[in-house]
Order: C-alpha cells, then structure tokens, then sequence
C-alpha cells in the first residue's frame, strides 16, 4: 500500500492529476491548488479554494475535464517552446 491509502495498482489507472508533495500523494482539485500555491506569487491565493468542500471543486475539477478536448483539441505532439520560453524550464 502507497500513502494516502492508495495501491499501486490504483495509482496506475488513476485518470487525474497526481501531486507527491513531501511523501503525501494529492489528487484532482488538491493537486491542482498544490501546483498553483506552488507557483508562488498570485497564484498563492489559490490557497482559499480550500474553503470549498473538497466534493464539490472535485466536481468541477472532472466538468473541466471531460470538456478540456473539446476547448482546447487533441494533439499528437506536444508543442516545442519558443526561445523566449526556453529559458523557463529546467534542462
């Protein structure tokens, strides 16, 4: 058994966001707000989505989700950064 009461195999067909932040394993809304707070600067105030039931910003969390291919398409490739974004990812 990992942390946070999920297997392995459970892990492996997870179909959402997953965050470890100091051995814990965070899912969905969780991990998103994780990454944001993360992020720093105003994204810190991501923070206070907290104060929304965990149940229902998983909701939207999965709404978002199942629309996101139809806002945004399908590609095949992930897009390459341009020079100017180079220089915001680690090599």
């Amino acid at each position: 058994m990992i942390d946070n009461g999920y297997s392995e195999c459970q892990l492996a067909r997870l179909d959402s966001i997953l965050v470890v932040h100091s051995g814990k394993i965070v899912i969905k809304s969780d991990a998103v707000i994780k990454i944001l707070v993360a992020l720093g600067g105003m994204f810190k105030a991501a923070i206070i989505l907290k104060l929304i039931p965990s149940y229902l910003r998983n909701l939207l969390y999965d709404s978002i989700a199942l629309r996101r291919y139809t806002w945004f398409g399908i590609r095949d490739t992930c897009r390459i950064p341009s020079s100017e974004e180079s220089g915001k990812f680690l090599e």
